[in-house]
């Protein structure tokens, strides 16, 4: 039996422990830099879903449920930290911004829909790595970022991103555990 990560409620199986995409494996492989920029293509794809999904009206509130309160749904959240993400560095006080809705999403006060709560995690847990360097695992933020999307897409945007970073995919099988690697020059920026 094939046991893949899971993000929330969606299995991602392009890893297992049986066998591993090519893709999977290409990222694991990567350094730390090379995963950023997966990272910041992926995330780039991600916040169009969120733009695409994301609760409307004007503007979106929701109920949080121990004080009673009524909160204002910032939509423009998960933009600012791709914006921090790029950069580095909290640029527009993201990290405490994301503290009450965070919280509202664990107790189910925001309900948002599966592709647009996996986009805001995605965007909100890269946000943790990269710029506050809080211990997440990398392949959590892909986990993430693709779940935003219909399955029948996750292996064609992770191959996408890998071949951005500069690595090009070489292996005997579709679904080949040792995946290898043609390592191309890599770009420092992240534009």
């Amino acid at each position: 039996m094939t046991e893949g990560l899971h993000a929330g409620t969606a299995p991602l199986t392009l890893v297992s422990l049986v066998h591993m995409h090519p893709a999977a494996a290409a990222f694991f492989a990567m350094s730390a830099q090379q995963q950023r920029v997966v990272h910041l293509r992926l995330l780039v794809e991600a916040l169009g879903i969120w733009e695409a999904k994301r609760p409307s009206g004007v503007p979106p509130t929701y109920q949080e449920t121990v004080a009673g309160t009524v909160q204002e749904l910032d939509i423009d959240l998960p933009g600012d930290a791709y914006v921090s993400i790029e950069a580095g560095t909290d640029t527009a006080n993201v990290a405490s911004r994301y503290q009450e809705p965070i919280v509202a999403l664990r107790d189910g006060d925001l309900k948002l829909s599966e592709s647009a709560e996996f986009a805001y995690y995605a965007l909100y847990n890269a946000f943790r790595l990269h710029v506050l360097r809080q211990s997440i695992d990398p392949w959590v933020i892909v986990n993430q970022a693709l779940s935003s999307f219909p399955e029948e897409r996750w292996e064609d945007l992770l191959e996408q991103a890998i071949k951005d970073v500069g690595l090009t995919l070489r292996c005997s099988g579709p679904r080949s555990a040792a995946a290898e690697l043609e390592r191309q020059p890599f770009p420092l920026t992240s534009s």
